[in-house]
């Protein structure tokens, strides 16, 4: 994933906890009865069923480019559940790099 997409999804869920939290729990009420599911089809519910505020300056109350890291920090937070949603791979995971003096990522 893209660090600037990183970034914006870290600094929304530090303004936002909120919104991770109604993320787990949905996620968890799903988890208790079924193996796998879908983060999209969370915040769906989240975006669709749910009223919540949002602190910050943001055109959307949830994107989608949300969705991958919400899904992952609920994995990294529930390692019980691995499996529970299905994940792409990630560019880190899938490409060999080496760090320049600038800090850049240089794939080879």
């Amino acid at each position: 994933m893209r660090e600037d997409l990183k970034a914006d999804w870290l600094e929304f869920h530090e303004k936002n906890p909120h919104v991770y939290k109604l993320f787990e729990r949905f996620s968890l009420e799903v988890a208790a009865v079924r193996e796998r599911y879908s983060a999209k089809a969370i915040i769906e519910r989240m975006r669709w069923h749910y009223n919540f505020e949002i602190n910050g300056d943001y055109e959307f109350k949830l994107t989608n480019t949300h969705t991958a890291y919400y899904a992952r920090h609920f994995l990294e937070n529930h390692p019980d559940l691995e499996g529970f949603f299905v994940l792409k791979e990630r560019i880190e995971d899938t490409h060999p790099y080496q760090t320049n003096e600038d800090g850049q990522h240089a794939f080879f």
